[in-house]
């Protein structure tokens, strides 16, 4: 595993107003796995890991990493800036790592238009939102370097039991909380309510949930995919009977465990990469 700085140190979008020392950066692990097709660059996966907004969590990082280094991808995970930094610093540290990630697609042996993501809870969030929001101009990821020009959407998102809605009676109230402070206006919580943010191009999108998650509810994911669905755009969600929040890789869980072979297979067959 190689560690980058996500940013240069003069990057405008580092100059939130919190001065904790944290400094984002892309973790990668790179893979020696023969491709099926070895003509082609690698596709890359570029992870993020859940916790709230106020933490990241191991095991939805390197440990996620490490499973899919096995099937080709090169890997990245982000190490994105969380409470007490605010919105829209976390989507401004995502945002970036696609365009990081691209700019160097032949430094690191990939293929720039195979850039999938993964995110776990709020790290769904946040994958969600690099997903859906690339239009976005208020969010802003210039850098002032040669990744500027480089596109802001992923070719394929995957949400694991992702936070999406700020709908109080489903939403996962926290984590909005910690993205945007307690006492955000109403119509900021709104705009962030990713269900109603899905743009006609958005990639295609994989999620996973469970029947059982009491922390994000699977609500979440079933009005997501809904929208997506009715857009035309490529999407499935699978609900596990069984199962608490937060499983990352559900190695105690055999239902829940096939997830990677599931978004594998939807990164092979719907969104057509060589892996």
């Amino acid at each position: 595993m190689q560690t980058f700085p996500l940013w240069p140190e003069n990057a405008t979008a580092l100059q939130d107003g919190v001065d904790d020392g944290f400094v984002p950066t892309l973790d990668y692990y790179p893979s020696e796995t023969p491709l099926p097709d070895s003509g082609r660059g690698r596709p890359a996966l570029v992870i993020f890991p859940g916790g709230a907004y106020v933490n990241r969590a191991p095991h939805e990082g390197g440990t996620i990493a490490e499973y899919f280094t096995k099937f080709g991808f090169q890997c990245f995970v982000v190490q994105y800036r969380v409470a007490p930094h605010r919105y829209p610093a976390p989507q401004q540290d995502g945002f970036r790592a696609i365009q990081l990630v691209r700019a160097n697609a032949e430094r690191f042996g990939l293929d720039p238009h195979q850039i999938a993501t993964i995110g776990f809870s709020a790290g769904g969030h946040l994958a969600a939102s690099v997903g859906l929001l690339y239009n976005d101009t208020t969010i802003d990821s210039s850098a002032g370097d040669e990744a500027d020009a480089q596109p802001r959407r992923p070719d394929a998102n995957g949400l694991a039991y992702p936070v999406i809605s700020s709908d109080p009676s489903f939403g996962h109230q926290g984590s909005f909380d910690n993205l945007l402070g307690s006492g955000a206006p109403p119509e900021l919580r709104a705009r962030l309510s990713l269900e109603t943010r899905v743009p006609v191009d958005a990639p295609p999108t994989f999620l996973w949930t469970t029947s059982e998650d009491t922390g994000v509810p699977p609500r979440n994911s079933f009005v997501l995919c809904e929208k997506l669905q009715t857009l035309g755009i490529p999407a499935e969600v699978h609900c596990f009977a069984r199962g608490h929040h937060g499983l990352g890789l559900a190695p105690d869980w055999p239902d829940v465990a096939q997830w990677p072979q599931l978004y594998l297979n939807f990164l092979r067959h719907t969104a057509k990469f060589n892996c």
